[in-house]
């Protein structure tokens, strides 16, 4: 618990300073570890309100996700789809393969919850704004989502 309270008090302190990230953005210290602590305790809940109040990297999301996925689909449809937009900021290869492992964990949740036609519309919005980019479209035909 004094290590927690700790991590608390330096992250506290580290968004009082001016920073610079490594970008040269202003640095804010987010709830990374703190969530790291909380899902290696498999205190999931936890780790999700430190997520949602914090911020995490975006890695630590997608396990964030998988370990909500059982119980609550729907937080994980929602972090996987905010996902997605970084996957598909970039025009190669393997940020379309990305997007289709993402798209694939999406489908599958939304499958198990009833939300079928969603996913479709989905699928078809990010057709009709990716239509450019003849390979990823290559990759979302292969899937035969539609």
């Amino acid at each position: 618990m004094k290590a927690l309270l700790l991590l608390r008090e330096y992250i506290a302190e580290k968004n009082k300073q001016p920073g610079m990230h490594q970008l040269g953005l202003g640095a804010r210290a987010d709830h990374s570890d703190l969530v790291e602590i909380y899902i290696w305790e498999g205190d999931v809940e936890t780790a999700w309100t430190e997520a949602k109040n914090g911020g995490c990297y975006g890695d630590l999301w997608l396990r964030l996700a998988e370990a909500r996925a059982k119980d609550n689909p729907e937080d994980a449809i929602a972090v996987y789809s905010e996902q997605l937009k970084p996957a598909l900021q970039w025009a190669q290869q393997s940020a379309y393969e990305q997007a289709v492992q993402i798209l694939h964990k999406i489908r599958q949740l939304m499958m198990r919850i009833g939300k079928q036609s969603e996913f479709v519309a989905l699928v078809e919005s990010i057709r009709t704004q990716y239509k450019a980019r003849r390979n990823f479209i290559k990759l979302l035909d292969a899937q035969k989502w539609l």
